[in-house]
């Protein structure tokens, strides 16, 4: 008993102890770039919600050597001077992070300061450029309709020592053949500069369908980058459908659609007409569905199909759907097989039904249990 008293003491006061201990930095990041020789000075808010809370401050990182505070310790909620004196060179280009951290001071004796010490901690990212030319690109782009405007975005950033001149160019490809080469003005860009580009280019001689955009820069070196885009149509396509249902009963039949429109299609769905020998056999609606931009779906509807015989139809499906202010078809004709009907149950069904027993049992079985436990204290 007094070990139980013990323990929920001990658990009592960490769970004390760490609730008192919320804390906060901000800012929450920072990013600079290398300067040789530089000493730079950054200001760390510390926000804690226990002002006798004594708090240490910490560095860790790869440029951890370079961090001096103006103080090793604060008390409660305080700032944190914070300063990066940087060296003449730091021969590792690219980026690097220091985290900046303060923690609790906690003296390990005592009961209450048993558990996990409580810090939180900022990163400072520090670019250091690479020796000679050297550019990094971000290109973007999106999809639209035919006869829209398409613009293409280049985020360039000079990562280098040397400054940079160059004439970006995108060029159009639909498959392999190069349709259209558009040029931006020439550039240039001072060591650790960033600039950002747009072109707006003009879709109206170009048909539906997906293109690809190749964004070069030739600044002494060549950097590429590449990017897919799609200009639609008001268009649904027939993708794939039930090839094969079984005689008998009642089945499903999937028509599988895909939508060439840069905005919402609205009540997409399916008549299903099956023909034989005379003309129109059978015919049924699938369920109807909204599609959006670029989006595949699958509509279905069920029948009887108690009335076909083993062997193929035709079926002419035919996609109905509506744009924003009209609606369209699509028709194609298939080749649907009937086959003979299983008399074996789905194995779906089966899992299900095998379910449904193991949970009535179970339940009998713990009914049965709570009876007889009943009965026994009777």
């Amino acid at each position: 008993m007094g070990d139980k008293r013990v323990f929920c003491l001990i658990m009592f006061l960490l769970l004390v102890n760490l609730s008192s201990a919320s804390l906060g930095i901000s800012p929450s990041r920072i990013r600079i770039n290398f300067e040789p020789n530089v000493e730079k000075e950054f200001i760390f808010n510390i926000e804690t919600d226990n002002p006798e809370q004594e708090l240490e401050a910490y560095a860790k990182g790869d440029l951890s050597e370079y961090v001096f505070f103006d103080r090793e310790k604060i008390v409660g909620s305080d700032s944190l001077i914070v300063i990066l004196k940087f060296p003449n060179n730091i021969f590792k280009p690219g980026d690097h992070e220091i985290l900046i951290g303060v923690k609790e001071v906690v003296d390990t004796e005592v009961v209450s300061a048993i558990g996990s010490v409580v810090a939180v901690q900022a990163p400072i990212n520090i670019f250091v450029p690479y020796p000679g030319k050297y550019l990094e690109m971000v290109f973007k782009t999106h999809n639209v309709n035919v006869g829209e405007p398409i613009n293409f975005y280049l985020k360039l950033m000079n990562q280098g020592k040397e400054d940079l001149s160059f004439t970006p160019i995108i060029d159009i490809f639909s498959g392999d053949e190069k349709k259209q080469t558009i040029s931006f003005d020439s550039r240039n860009l001072k060591s650790k500069e960033s600039i950002e580009l747009k072109k707006e280019f003009d879709t109206i001689n170009y048909s539906s369908g997906k293109y690809k955009a190749i964004a070069t820069i030739d600044y002494g070196e060549v950097v590429k980058s590449e990017k897919e885009f799609r200009i639609g149509t008001l268009i649904v396509e027939l993708i794939d459908y039930t090839r094969e249902i079984p005689v008998g009963g009642i089945n499903r039949f999937a028509v599988e659609i895909e939508s060439g429109w840069n905005n919402k299609i609205n009540g997409a769905h399916a008549e299903v007409v099956f023909l034989d020998t005379t003309g129109e056999f059978f015919k049924f609606k699938t369920s109807p569905v909204d599609l959006l931009p670029w989006s595949r779906k699958t509509v279905e509807g069920f029948f009887d199909t108690s009335n076909f015989t083993i062997g193929k139809y035709k079926a002419n499906i035919t996609l109905t759907y509506y744009g924003e202010d009209s609606g369209k078809t699509l028709s194609e004709m298939v080749e649907v097989e009937f086959v003979e009907g299983s008399n074996k149950l789905p194995w779906e069904i089966i899992l299900i039904v095998v379910g449904i027993v193991l949970a009535v049992l179970l339940f009998l079985f713990f009914i049965k249990k709570y009876l007889l436990k009943n009965a026994k204290r009777k």
